[in-house]
């Protein structure tokens, strides 16, 4: 009997035990292992966005997006028995693929892509084996096009994949594991806009981690698309025009500050940080010794040489130290005292008596060189600024700004003094200055309006902005006319850039450069009357200004010129016709200095 009663016990302390058990794990804890066993059944699958498209003024897509086939795999669906399979079928190692699993290990459910961009013929046979292997995803993913390959590259930008730090420091969490952002460019400035908002599949699988349905998807939204201000057809034939030369072209709106093109070359294909299969084109950009990715327009500084004489005349016309009827006389050389070494003319013979009109005409450094012994650093690094160089600019791509001297500047970058002669070598645009091809577009077209100065835009939209800037309309007029003569007259140094359906003004620049040739310029603006654009034009090492860049300007304007007339207005503004120009007069005005005609 008693053992009987210490069996029963037994037996209900027994069932005790497991009613107990039963209420720990299914009441106590039973929502937590249902979370566990949901997650085990239940996969979350991100859809990246694609991004916006990118148009230039007239629809034409320059950057876009095209359908991608990858290959991914959930690393904890994944059965090690399956690798061999799959590594013949994705022709990869198999040890490439443990290390690509081995590093996803903290998020085993979330997609890894193995392989990107997989052909047709594979994805066939990938379909009939999914069935045997676990966690394989086919995923159809929008990837970056640029139908243009290297034409207009450096404004564009490139996209690539978020960083580690980039995920780290991102606090609003708008990234994700394989984000494509913005690297350079518009795709860069731009990023907000163009990057769209991801989605997400919710899926459930069995127990070798296949997909049997899908439970719930949001969708995704894609980026905003964004219009630029350039002419396709006209950027890709200033392209062509420049070729093999590194350098810089830009031509501006003056009503708008639209930028009709921008050019930087060498340049380089953004697809490269697309294609998985050009990771050695990528790496030979990034060490490319051409710097290849660098936007010589934008990011890249220079001397200006004799084109910033506009801004040392404009300078002694305010201060009254140059009028019309002031003449130096030019032998070929300047010395600042008897003593002294002599400052150079660019024509060896010298240029005899000069005025204002011919010094500009034929870029006579030796008249220069005496308004830069009557100035003094100060009052030419104002004037150079009030025109917009070294100043920020209302660009959507990042710039550099320029570096405009004056005695404060010198002092704190190198503790000493600024002597004269560094002021003789300022007023034809060499020594420490240095500026952009954007900030010399923006200046000659304030030379232009005279009044006030455009702003320039890449983004097709909504109001310009323009600035005005106090300069002194019969001063500017003086300058201009001088700038007309550089492109119309037998003696102008610009007289290549000439064509025969109109009359325009610009100014050349030979500059010194650190090492090899010199830097070759060309800014300008057309029609003379009544002006609608300004152009830049910049030959790295092109040796003169006058032939490379002039000669460049020729072909770029009957490039112009064809287009508008074969599309009949649609794609660009047709050229104004030839006007007749009024010959040139004399402005009057005073003079206080008793250095002048000396």
């Amino acid at each position: 009997m008693l053992r009987f009663q210490a069996f029963r016990i037994l037996i209900l302390s027994i069932i005790a035990v497991l009613i107990a058990g039963l209420f720990y794990v299914q009441v106590i804890h039973g929502p937590s292992y249902f979370k566990q066993s949901e997650h085990n059944r239940i996969r979350l699958i991100p859809l990246m966005a694609p991004r916006g498209n990118i148009y230039d003024r007239n629809g034409v897509i320059l950057a876009g997006n095209k359908a991608s086939y990858n290959v991914s795999v959930l690393p904890g669906d994944l059965g090690r028995e399956d690798i061999p399979r799959l590594s013949k079928i994705l022709n990869m190692s198999e040890s490439e693929i443990k290390e690509r699993i081995k590093k996803a290990k903290k998020v085993p459910f979330m997609p890894l892509i193995l392989k990107r961009s997989v052909d047709t013929k594979t994805l066939f046979v990938l379909e009939e084996a999914k069935p045997d292997l676990g966690g394989v995803l086919i995923q159809i993913e929008s990837v970056r096009d640029y139908p243009f390959s290297e034409k207009a590259a450096h404004l564009l930008g490139y996209v690539g994949k978020v960083s580690k730090k980039e995920l780290d420091r991102d606090q609003d969490e708008r990234f994700q594991n394989e984000d494509l952002i913005g690297r350079s460019g518009i795709e860069k400035g731009l990023d907000s806009i163009l990057r769209g908002e991801n989605g997400g599949l919710q899926v459930e699988v069995d127990s070798r981690g296949r997909q049997t349905q899908i439970i719930s998807e949001r969708k995704t939204r894609k980026g905003g698309d964004v219009t630029l201000t350039i002419d396709m057809k006209l950027q890709s034939r200033v392209e062509d025009l420049l070729g093999d030369r590194k350098g810089a072209v830009g031509i501006m709106d003056l009503e708008t500050g639209e930028l009709l093109v921008w050019v930087s070359h060498p340049s380089f294909d953004p697809n490269a940080f697309i294609d998985p299969n050009k990771s050695k084109m990528r790496l030979a950009l990034l060490k490319n010794q051409d710097h290849s990715m660098m936007d010589r327009g934008l990011r890249s500084l220079y001397p200006p040489g004799s084109i910033f004489k506009i801004v040392t005349a404009l300078t002694a016309l305010e201060k009254t130290k140059l009028n019309s009827h002031t003449t130096f006389f030019c032998n070929g050389h300047f010395r600042l005292n008897p003593g002294s070494r002599p400052f150079k003319c660019w024509y060896k013979s010298g240029h005899q008596a000069v005025d204002i009109y011919k010094a500009l005409e034929r870029s006579c450094n030796v008249f220069f060189y005496n308004l830069g012994r009557m100035l003094n650093p100060n009052e030419i690094a104002a004037m150079a600024k009030k025109l917009g160089i070294g100043e920020p600019q209302d660009v959507e791509v990042p710039y550099v700004s320029g570096i405009v001297p004056d005695e404060d500047w010198k002092k704190n970058r190198f503790k000493d003094r600024w002597y004269q002669g560094e002021t003789i070598s300022y007023a034809i645009g060499q020594g420490y200055l240095s500026v952009t091809p954007l900030e010399i577009l923006r200046m000659m077209g304030a030379v232009a309006l005279e009044t006030e100065m455009s702003f320039p835009h890449f983004i097709k939209s909504g109001k310009p902005i323009k600035k005005k800037i106090v300069l002194n309309s019969d001063d500017v007029k003086i300058v201009k006319q001088g700038l007309y003569r550089v492109v119309q007259t037998e003696f102008g140094t610009g007289q290549y850039a000439r064509v025969p359906f109109m009359k325009f003004a610009g100014k050349t620049g030979t500059a010194q450069a650190t090492r090899g040739d010199d830097h070759a310029w060309f800014s300008g603006f057309f029609p003379f009357e009544k002006p609608k654009y300004a152009f830049v034009v910049f030959v790295e090492h092109g040796k003169s200004g006058g032939m490379t860049c002039g000669k460049l300007m020729h072909e770029i304007l009957i490039a112009w010129n064809e287009i508008s007339e074969t599309e009949s207005g649609k794609s660009l503004p047709e050229l104004p016709p030839q006007t007749s120009i009024q010959p040139l007069q004399p402005i009057q005005r005073t003079v206080t200095t008793s250095h002048v005609g000396q």
